[in-house]
């Protein structure tokens, strides 16, 4: 059969993959075998039209559909009391069909999955062995109308994984663990990539008392290379010990982790590098709100974000669902490392599905370092950030940075980036980071090593507890050569209730930090704070912070007052209020800003709610200065508005109502009103059917640019294994440098037998 003819029966038999997955649901499911056998089958129909009008008023259209199946199994079976095998398995046809100004395109992907694994053993003694293998392959042509014809196809990428654990527990000993792997990268060709990464490690940990605990592993690794004729192989040790406990009135907290590897490193070509991990103590994120911006904002934890899983979501989305919602807020990822000296020059995000390099293209990346995890300094991306060919992560270039924190921020995708229905949801699901060196200018033998001591103490100094005392120190040391950092924090903390319904607070805190190669930089903070319930439904705070902080350029003295009220008035009717206000000198520059927001919420009914919000802020700036990014700054005024009221009814069960209308207003700019419903009805019991409406709109003050998503949506399910999705989507983009209206069908149905 010819390559043409070839190509023709699969998109006939994808075709055919939704009637007969439709005519399936004639048949009951199989029933299944074994311990846990499941079977899930989808079949997904796109179809969507695109108008692009530019700024002098040419329109374009283009028309395109996808078609795509899956096949998704898992097996679990418990051959023996103590051996149980279980298994996945997965195959996914992807077909794309496009018709534009310039000409029709056509792709076809193709990817499968499968893998096993045998756990055995029990409390004592227990261990497992797996086997997974990937590979995907993709073709795409493109026909001109002028005449003539393009086609390409991409090598067939194969990823494939062994390893195996095995951990003794024996009972009044200490626990090991020996874990080995081994995982090969590679298309078919060995053209693009042929590396190959091979491990061995054995730890173990201990806790001697409540108060002292530890752990220790020794390891060896190797990284091939052959396409660039590289490889590293590297040993290395580590340990940690920590202690945690009280002594007399003082709590006291205190760990030391050492770390020592030798590598050796051999190249017979240019293009080979060594990649070292730099572990994080902590992942961070944020979802950024007003005050907070890119270069002034304090990051919370989130651990799922460095727990070292790849494919389940760490709680960010980047998807199109969150613009369409109304939240374009952007998103911050960050690490907190144990020391201020850790090098890093890259940055792997990983998402949970792999993006087409044209959707990958659209995010847009900056990269911040911090020393306090509050005032950010942008740092400079290197290269053009790459979607990684066989991961499905976003790889992201610095120059060689040390600092204690480090993030990367982006913004959701746009509804009019793509329909998709694939790419709602696009969730992170870990942020790791590297030093990437040319192999080349590490040859031969190398060692280094690692030192990092943390401690605590916290030390009440009345009697009453009122006033207390803190300290906290980080110290690293890492070789060769050797280089320091420090940071060093020392607090007072005093608290009063002044009667039952009154407290009054306050702190004084010194920070200060140094190392190696930088100057020691330092910060003093102070503020104090009231709060009272004079009324069981009427709590009040306020407080007062101010700080000094030590720069090149001279110290800089912040000062601010907030204050904030909540009551609930009456049964179903809340409110509440908060303001502030702050100001800033900086050397040949002052600064001030407030803002202001209230709140209500009313409930007159179990089933009705109705709630506005109103938020204000402003900011000047007078003299001159430099800015984050080295710029010269001038004087400069802003101001924001925004009020906001929002409704929910449920009527009947069966049937949800919510909308919102929003007036901003930013500056001088014209304010602009925006709407919002969410309409949801369920007219079977059970709720086996819901019948969804949906209007969004968002608007971008830099850009000038109105975005507006309407949505219909039909979930049914048909039977306890059958569910059928289908959508509609009208997508619309406006600014001055143009338009885009998008028109959308999207249907999925899924067997689950």
């Amino acid at each position: 059969m010819s390559a043409g003819g070839e190509r023709r029966r699969r998109r006939a038999g994808a075709l055919l993959a939704l009637p007969a997955a439709a005519f399936s649901l004639l048949a009951p499911p199989a029933t299944a075998r074994g311990d846990a056998l499941n079977l899930r089958l989808e079949g997904n129909y796109g179809n969507a039209d695109t108008t692009s009008t530019d700024a002098a008023g040419n329109s374009s259209t283009t028309h395109a559909w996808n078609l795509s199946d899956a096949v998704r199994a898992s097996l679990s079976k418990s051959l023996y009391e103590t051996l149980v095998l279980s298994g996945t398995g997965l195959l996914e046809d992807v077909h794309a069909r496009s018709e534009g100004a310039t000409g029709t395109s056509t792709s076809t992907a193709r990817s499968w999955a499968a893998g096993g694994r045998l756990d055995f053993g029990g409390q004592l003694l227990r261990g497992g062995v797996s086997y997974d293998r990937r590979q995907t392959s993709a073709d795409s042509s493109t026909s001109l109308f002028g005449g003539g014809s393009l086609s390409s196809s991409s090598p067939t990428l194969v990823n494939d994984a062994l390893s195996g654990t095995l951990t003794w527990q024996p009972i009044g000993l200490l626990p090991l663990s020996l874990r080995f792997s081994r995982s090969t990268e590679h298309d078919t060709d060995r053209t693009r990539r042929d590396s190959e990464t091979t491990s061995v490690a054995l730890d173990t940990t201990f806790s001697p008392s409540d108060r002292v605990d530890g752990s220790g592993a020794v390891g060896w690794a190797e990284a091939e290379d052959r396409l660039n004729g590289s490889s590293t192989a590297t040993w290395s040790a580590r340990g940690s010990v920590r202690y945690g406990g009280s002594m007399g009135r003082a709590t006291l907290y205190l760990s030391d982790g050492a770390a020592a590897s030798v590598s050796n490193t051999r190249a017979s070509g240019p293009g080979g590098v060594v990649v070292t991990r730099q572990l994080a103590s902590a992942g961070l994120a944020l979802v950024e709100a007003l005050p907070a911006t890119p270069t002034q904002s304090t990051l919370r934890p989130l651990p799922a974000l460095v727990d070292g899983n790849t494919t389940d979501a760490a709680g960010v989305n980047l998807g199109t669902s969150t613009a369409a919602r109304g939240d374009v807020a952007r998103r911050h990822l960050g690490l907190q490392f144990p020391d201020a000296i850790t090098p890093v020059n890259t940055l792997w995000v990983w998402v949970d599905r792999p993006l087409p390099p044209a959707l990958a293209a659209q995010f847009v990346w900056t990269a911040f370092q911090s020393e306090d995890n509050v005032t950010w300094q942008p740092v400079p991306i290197t290269a053009p950030v790459a979607f990684g060919t066989f991961e499905a992560r976003f790889e992201i270039s610095l120059p060689t940075t040390r600092a204690r924190y480090l993030k990367v921020v982006t913004a959701p995708l746009s509804p009019s980036a793509t329909t998709d229905p694939r790419f709602a949801d696009i969730q992170v699901t870990e942020l790791q980071a590297f030093q990437i060196v040319a192999a080349t200018s590490v040859l031969g033998w190398s060692r280094s090593w690692s030192n990092t001591v943390n401690g605590g103490l916290s030390l009440p100094l009345t009697a009453n507890r009122e006033l207390s005392y803190d300290l906290s120190l980080t110290l690293g040391l890492r070789g060769p050569p050797v280089r320091n950092g420090w940071f060093l924090t020392n607090g007072l903390s005093w608290g009063r209730q002044l009667s039952p319904k009154l407290g009054l607070s306050a702190r004084l805190q010194r920070s200060d930090n140094g190392g190696t190669g930088t100057k020691s930089t330092g910060q003093t903070t102070w503020g104090a704070s009231l709060a009272a319930q004079p009324l069981r439904t009427l709590t009040a705070s306020a407080g007062y912070s101010g700080a000094a902080v030590e720069q090149p350029e001279g110290t800089v003295f912040t000062h601010g007052l907030t204050g904030s009220v909540a009551a609930a008035l009456y049964d179903g009717w809340s409110a509440s209020a908060s303001g502030g206000s702050g100001v800033s000198f900086a050397p040949h520059r002052t600064s001030r800003n407030s803002q202001v927001s209230f709140s209500t919420t009313v409930t007159p009914a179990t089933n009705l709610s109705l709630s506005g919000t109103y938020s204000f802020s402003e900011g000047t700036s007078s003299g001159a200065g430099v800015t984050a990014s080295g710029a010269t700054a001038g004087p400069s005024s802003t101001s924001s508005e925004a009020i906001t009221g929002s409704a929910s009814w449920t009527p009947v069960p069966a049937l949800a109502l919510s909308g919102s209308a929003t007036r901003l207003r930013d500056g001088s700019q014209p304010p602009h009103s925006l709407a919002a419903f969410q309409i949801a009805y369920s007219p079977f019991r059970g709720g086996s059917l819901v019948v969804g409406l949906g209007h969004a709109e968002t608007f971008d003050y830099q850009s000038s640019a109105t975005t507006r998503s309407s949505t219909a949506s039909l979930t049914w399910r048909l039977t306890s294994w059958a569910n059928l999705l289908a959508g509609y989507v009208l997508a619309e983009s406006k600014a001055p440098l143009g338009s885009t209206t998008t028109h959308a069908l999207n249907a999925r149905l899924t067997l689950t037998l």
